[in-house]
């Protein structure tokens, strides 16, 4: 006999990159990975909890909840933090 899952699903989650911030020392847009990013990649990106308008629900490190960047030539940094985990 087949059984179904019962799943429960909550409100869906909304994410939302942070807005970039005007660096005048080197005259570019740019995000604040917290010294935990060292290089520039076009694969670098943040990730922020949102409120229902998708703005950014500010927290501890600005409300970051996922960031991934170069840190040199062959290696990045991945840092999770609640709701997501690097399980999922």
């Amino acid at each position: 006999a087949s059984r179904e899952l019962a799943v429960q699903r909550g409100p869906a989650l909304r994410l939302v990159s942070p807005p970039l911030v005007w660096d005048d020392a080197r005259q570019v847009y740019a995000s604040n990975f917290h010294g935990r990013v060292s290089r520039a990649s076009c694969k670098n990106f943040q990730l922020a909890m949102a409120d229902r308008t998708f703005q950014p629900v500010l927290g501890g490190l600005d409300g970051l909840c996922m960031q991934f960047g170069r840190i040199d030539d062959t290696s990045f940094s991945f840092d999770a933090a609640y709701p997501l985990s690097p399980v999922q």
